[in-house]
């Protein structure tokens, strides 16, 4: 796409930013009640296509009579095909948010959590696989400030003036306890999300601002760092972004040729060259299993179980709580109790058991850490998360995925569809085994 407009209608704001050929060019800015007197200047200075955000009805019909003749990609949680996980009620400049700060930031390879601060404070998590694990919302820093005037009687309405607590202190004037109360308050919340979204995702996220209170909540924490990256414009370009790949959904990213993606078969020849390769086999435990309809898995996992005792390979089976779930089925276990006696059973606890998988294979002797395949259930959740774990977890890794031997509730393909590979993480027929 040579240009595009990309439009974020904010409650607050509505900011406007020209894309050339991928590259931000330049931006404007607006209030949001100002739309129908300040936008034609700007839309008119431009005729190329248009990516709209907004959050604000009113203000899109505004926009969209403005816009008449044009072509308008309209952004929105529904339509996005990025991330999995994104519920569809999901504000489209959140949607925006997460998609820049995972593909732009995270680069698919690192989970992000990225925390917006406009009319309000918002917090997304997304997997390094790109799903979205869960968030926040509170009130931003201006409603709370406002609000204290709002529903009190002798308050006063303050304005934020820049950043006022410069080290943790106490104010003596009641605009100084306002002002420096709402800030800190607001800090320590910020700090509580990330600890929480954090330790779901091991400790190893990247955390990313973005909003108009963004530097003035990092210039209040003097020294102390509170995220990783400020990007003023993270909005706009993940409404770029999008609306991308709503033109071209099927196109695939360019990656450096470093990062290039390792081919199915490049990687079957790689693990034939070898006798390390670790067989994973996730939740095949009876009442993950209710749901999937396809009468093939059980059958595609015991292909890859055979497979592996025939060339010697490591099997690792991951269970959740087998006191109350039961252990893996019969057909698997069949071939190994008492028959094999290079397998191991890992308990885990949440959907990414690839911790438990490493450490199995660090602890014990002649079981390999550098090519995985996986196989079991479910696709979209501890599948996808056990091996994108793996890859993240230990850099020198390969993980295939087998489809023949993975199944989920639902529809199958679209769970497939939705499946993000990575430079070291591919999906194949295990057919090519044959």
């Amino acid at each position: 796409m040579k240009a595009l407009l990309a439009i974020d209608v904010g409650n607050t704001n509505v900011k406007y930013a020209l894309f050339r050929g991928g590259t931000l060019t330049k931006t404007w800015c607006h209030p949001t009640d100002q739309v129908g007197v300040s936008a034609a200047a700007i839309l008119y200075k431009t005729r190329c296509p248009v990516a709209l955000s907004s959050v604000v009805p009113a203000a899109s019909e505004i926009l969209s009579a403005l816009l008449t003749g044009r072509k308008v990609i309209v952004v929105s949680a529904a339509q996005q095909d990025v991330l999995s996980g994104m519920d569809q009620s999901m504000g489209a400049d959140r949607v925006a948010d997460a998609v820049a700060a995972w593909k732009l930031h995270g680069r698919g390879l690192r989970p992000v959590i990225v925390v917006g601060m406009g009319t309000a404070t918002t917090m997304l998590a997304i997997s390094a696989c790109g799903h979205v694990e869960g968030g926040f919302i509170a009130p931003g820093l201006g409603l709370s400030l406002s609000s204290l005037h709002a529903h009190t009687g002798l308050l006063p309405l303050l304005q934020w003036a820049g950043p006022t607590l410069k080290q943790p202190k106490l104010g003596y004037d009641t605009e100084t306890h306002m002002r420096d109360g709402v800030l800190a308050g607001h800090i320590g919340l910020i700090r509580q999300w990330l600890a929480i979204a954090q330790e779901r995702s091991g400790g190893k996220a990247l955390t990313v601002a973005t909003g108009g209170f963004s530097q003035l909540l990092v210039s209040a924490c003097g020294g102390r760092k509170l995220f990783d990256v400020v990007d003023p414009h993270l909005t706009l370009k993940g409404i770029y972004h999008l609306a991308v790949s709503l033109q071209s959904p099927l196109a695939p990213d360019v990656v450096p040729p470093s990062r290039l993606p390792l081919r199915a078969d490049c990687l079957h020849a790689l693990e034939l060259e070898r006798d390390n390769v670790t067989l994973v086999i996730v939740d095949m435990q009876p009442p993950f299993l209710a749901g999937c309809k396809d009468p093939q898995l059980i059958p595609g996992v015991v292909a890859q179980v055979k497979l592996a005792i025939s060339r010697g390979w490591a099997i690792v089976l991951l269970e959740v709580k087998p006191w109350t779930y039961g252990r893996t089925v019969e057909p698997i276990m069949e071939l190994l109790e008492g028959k094999y006696r290079r397998f191991t059973v890992c308990r885990k606890e949440g959907d990414d058991g690839s911790q438990e998988v490493l450490d199995a294979c660090r602890s014990i002797v002649g079981y390999g850490d550098r090519f995985f395949r996986v196989t079991g259930v479910l696709i979209g959740a501890c599948v996808s998360r056990t091996a994108w774990g793996l890859t993240v977890r230990h850099e020198g890794c390969f993980v295939r995925v087998i489809r023949e031997g993975c199944g989920t509730i639902g529809d199958v393909e679209k769970s497939w569809s939705q499946f993000k590979v990575g430079p070291r993480l591919v999906v194949s027929s295990h057919s090519i085994d044959v």
